[in-house]
């Protein structure tokens, strides 16, 4: 009968352990809170004329992962590249993702964002990005 109740206690704390993991969700890529689109808008923010290192790594980190969509990854690798403003290939990448029907809304606006940009975001441009930080922070805690 002892054997019984250890054996119950080991199945109780290994679900406690292991339920948290099965509602985490697959594609959370750096950033305080994980979200990549956050992460994207918060580096664009910061911006000035070109990414440091720290914010190179992430947005490498952002680019390879697979789990994230082909547009986050070309915007973090657009940004990861770009010089006082996007280069001339990735603004042809940047411009398919803004008119990409199937792009998200937030992929969309960060690739606009990012095509006006040059050294830095202009005030507009900073509201909208803290705009999607807050709603990619908000869409994770659903």
């Amino acid at each position: 009968m002892h054997i019984q109740n250890i054996k119950k206690y080991l199945v109780a704390t290994l679900l406690c352990l292991l339920t948290p993991l099965a509602f985490s969700e697959a594609g959370d890529t750096g950033g305080e809170n994980g979200q990549p689109v956050s992460v994207l808008a918060q580096i664009l923010s910061d911006l000035n004329h070109i990414p440091s290192a720290e914010q190179k790594a992430e947005l490498q980190a952002i680019g390879d992962d697979a789990n994230n969509s082909q547009a986050v990854r070309t915007i973090a690798s657009a940004i990861h590249d770009m010089q006082h403003s996007v280069a001339a290939g990735d603004r042809e990448k940047l411009q398919a993702i803004a008119d990409d029907a199937s792009a998200t809304a937030q992929e969309k606006e960060l690739a606009d964002i990012l095509l006006d940009v040059v050294h830095q975001p202009d005030e507009s441009a900073k509201t909208k990005l803290m705009g999607l930080q807050d709603t990619a922070a908000t869409e994770e805690h659903h």
